[in-house]
């Protein structure tokens, strides 16, 4: 008679925790993609680089309760030098910690991104590439340690999709190529899709 007690409690409990969520309606992730825009420069003296960059890229983060998120994003951005005379190429990721706040269908967020990536700095130093007459060039190939802070703003369209709106600033943590690295703010634009 207890086990037959036992069982029923344990079951009604489940379906009641069942019942509870299904009102919440608790997602498990989200993820999606965006594309962002900025303005990135370094503190190079011979040659320094800076202009508007570009790119794409995504995350995918677990719901822990409410209001905290944790998982993993990561980008490609592009930053052609002027007059198209070389590229800067920077590709990165790593894990993202996030607090949430709803307010209806608004959503602020704060969150930081730690992890590291790859720089291909490419850049001319003498000559035209409008000429056949080969150039000297300089073309750099390193790693990064990265820590990105951001805030946005979410909105809920539907239960499962959201309209983002994302700044965050970029800024290399350790490493001896903190005059190469250009750092600086973007903006990015996209969606997520919850679960």
């Amino acid at each position: 008679m207890k086990i037959v007690l036992y069982r029923s409690l344990v079951l009604f409990l489940l379906i009641g925790s069942y019942t509870v969520n299904a009102q919440e309606k608790q997602h498990l992730f989200s993820g999606g993609m965006f594309l962002h825009a900025g303005y990135i420069s370094n503190s190079r003296l011979i040659y320094p680089s800076e202009g508007l960059c570009n790119g794409i890229g995504g995350k995918l983060v677990f719901h822990l309760g409410s209001h905290f998120r944790l998982g993993t994003e990561g980008y490609a951005t592009n930053m052609p030098y002027r007059s198209n005379d070389g590229i800067y190429k920077m590709g990165w990721g790593g894990i993202v910690g996030e607090y949430q706040y709803t307010i209806g269908r608004i959503i602020p967020v704060v969150g930081l991104t730690l992890g590291g990536g790859e720089v291909k700095d490419l850049y001319f130093i003498n000559g035209s590439i409008e000429d056949n007459i080969p150039d000297e060039a300089m073309y750099k190939v390193y790693s990064v340690f990265l820590a990105a802070p951001a805030i946005s703003l979410e909105y809920v369209l539907r239960d499962n999709l959201k309209l983002v709106c994302k700044a965050d600033y970029i800024i290399n943590m350790v490493g001896d190529v903190r005059n190469d690295y250009a750092g600086g703010p973007r903006l990015y634009f996209g969606v997520l899709f919850r679960r």
